[in-house]
């Protein structure tokens, strides 16, 4: 029998097209009935609500045989996507843009580190800042959110 790998990206996009919980009780469905020659592999970029799919009330709890958390590169990855920068500009690029592999592949190492910071980073509109206001505001929303459920359920109706 062929063995077929099957990949969600960005599972919690997904997530937010239903009510709380309500794609995770499908996928629960969904990978109960996988045949033995399918793998299934969730990802996604906000470790909040990642996170909740491990949690003993979420519908997945138990159903995961491998949880990887995949971290930034360090300087030596990062440096290979510039490679033919001298060393002192790998750490000043590293040391500005860190490893994120979305940033590292939109920068242009042809330009200086300050033409980068003013074409990706300052714009309102530049990928970068984009990308990294995204996914403060989502993370900050999730807990902003956690918070507010909090505080309802300890019969609070204002916040102090």
């Amino acid at each position: 029998m062929k063995k077929i790998l099957l990949i969600i990206d960005e599972y919690p996009y997904l997530k937010q097209t239903k009510k709380k919980n309500e794609v995770d009780s499908y996928m629960q469905s969904f990978i109960d009935r996988l045949p033995e020659n399918v793998k299934l592999i969730l990802c996604g970029s906000y470790i909040t609500i990642m996170k909740e799919l491990l949690e003993e009330g979420n519908p997945l709890f138990g159903r995961f045989s491998l949880i990887q958390h995949i971290r930034d590169f360090d300087y030596l990855d990062a440096a290979k996507f510039y490679p033919d920068l001298p060393v002192r500009d790998k750490v000043a690029f590293y040391a500005v843009f860190g490893g994120s592999p979305y940033v590292l592949e939109n920068l242009d190492t042809s330009l200086t580190i300050r033409n980068n910071i003013e074409h990706l980073l300052l714009p309102e509109t530049g990928i970068i800042r984009s990308h990294i206001e995204n996914i403060m505001l989502k993370e900050i929303q999730k807990t902003f959110d956690a918070r507010i459920l909090e505080i309802i359920g300890n019969g609070k109706k204002t916040l102090q």
